[in-house]
């Protein structure tokens, strides 16, 4: 009858995104080849660089507060252009609701996109890697025979797609061959399936799940941003028409205001025009930016997945809803196999996004006793037979 040692492992007050923590074995007279299993849920274990909050329910990118400023940005813009210039228009009830709703609406799509998973492809690393019971993953397979690793060494294959041929690329740090359109994403160490490109002012990837977001995000911040620089002008023209009428220390304000707002649109405003109308193009021709920037269909002429325009639009901007390639709260198990365990060596734990999280080890031994603790690692034991 075998014998475990079962480990109930509580990791505590480990912040960033994983950490590394020997923990010393040479109280246990080992010599083989032994299985050590973590679990936790998948969050904890997640190979990115993302961060998770409310137990995983929120997931945001490791420079996360990039959208916190961007959304600053734009939500008091808005409010300044209410309060000061449009407050002092005629029509200042109208145009604030009309504004107002605009501006909440961009800020919707900015959180949605910000926050929505684009499409991450887990690593074909554990626990994201799924197989046999105790069959050995791709990773630990090529860990024991590198000479596995010569697989990843061509480019990938081809497959048939609307009559032409798509090379599916191998990545070599997901240990996957890429689906058609997906990329690996060097800011979020992963790959994304119709990878568009990062975006830093968003924190997050564009992807398949999330880019009608983005291009909803990109045009209704076009559209208050114009609305936003309309008002302003209107503004002034009404100052220098009734100069007499605006004298108060309040229309002055209103006018210094709207004047920053002017200048600051001049390049804003025609880079966000630019940015909405290069993606309608990419929309109706069925490319992402990161197709259309390294001419991936050059050869052909145009997107083997390009249909009709229409198509091409309702599927970019109505799509059907994606599933999650993992879910972040369901129960996970990190597998580490094969260490060779002796009085000098450790065995290497690696978990992810830790905070008062109870996970479990199970080590298989004839031994039966364990008595060690370290820096923030509490480990207890029982015999199970």
């Amino acid at each position: 009858m075998r014998n475990f040692i079962l480990l109930d492992i509580q990791l505590r007050y480990f912040s960033r995104n994983y950490f590394i923590e020997r923990i010393d074995f040479s109280k246990i007279q080992i010599f083989l080849s032994i299985p050590i299993i973590i679990m936790g849920k998948a969050y904890f274990l997640w190979p990115g660089t993302h961060k998770f909050y409310c137990d995983g329910r929120i997931m945001v990118g490791s420079d996360w507060h990039r959208p916190l400023i961007t959304l600053l940005i734009h939500v008091t813009s808005g409010i300044i252009v209410i309060i000061f210039p449009l407050k002092n228009l005629d029509e200042k009830y109208f145009f604030s609701i009309i504004f107002g709703s605009i501006i909440i609406i961009s800020t919707v799509f900015l959180i949605l996109t910000s926050l929505t998973n684009p499409g991450y492809i887990p690593k074909q690393i554990p626990p994201f890697a799924f197989g046999p019971k105790y069959a050995p993953t791709l990773s630990f397979s090529m860990q024991l025979e590198p000479s596995k690793i010569a697989a990843l060494d061509s480019k990938g294959f081809s497959i048939i797609n609307n009559g032409r041929m798509i090379l599916l690329k191998n990545c070599k740090s997901c240990f996957i061959a890429r689906p058609p359109r997906a990329t690996h994403c060097p800011e979020c160490n992963l790959c994304v399936e119709k990878f568009d490109h990062h975006c830093p002012w968003l924190g997050n990837c564009i992807g398949k799940r999330n880019y009608h977001y983005f291009v909803c995000y990109i045009f209704f911040t076009t559209i208050s941003s114009w609305f936003g620089l309309v008002i302003c002008i209107i503004f002034i023209v009404k100052y220098f028409v009734n100069p007499h009428e605006l004298q108060s220390v309040e229309y002055l304000m209103g006018i210094v205001v709207s004047t920053l707002y002017i200048l600051s649109s001049i390049v804003f405003i025609h880079f966000l025009t630019g940015l909405l109308f290069y993606h309608l193009f990419l929309v109706i021709t069925n490319q992402t930016t990161y197709e259309h920037i390294k001419k991936a269909w050059k050869s052909f002429g145009i997107s083997p997945f390009s249909k009709s325009k229409f198509q091409n639009f309702n599927t970019a901007i109505c799509p059907k809803k994606s599933p999650l390639l993992f879910a972040p709260r369901q129960k996970a198990t990190m597998e580490y196999m094969h260490y060779q365990m002796s009085h000098s060596e450790f065995a290497i734990v690696k978990i992810s996004h830790l905070k008062d999280i109870n996970t479990q080890s199970i080590i298989e031994t004839n031994e039966t006793y364990i008595n060690n603790e370290t820096s923030g690692i509490e480990l207890s034991t029982r015999k199970v037979e």
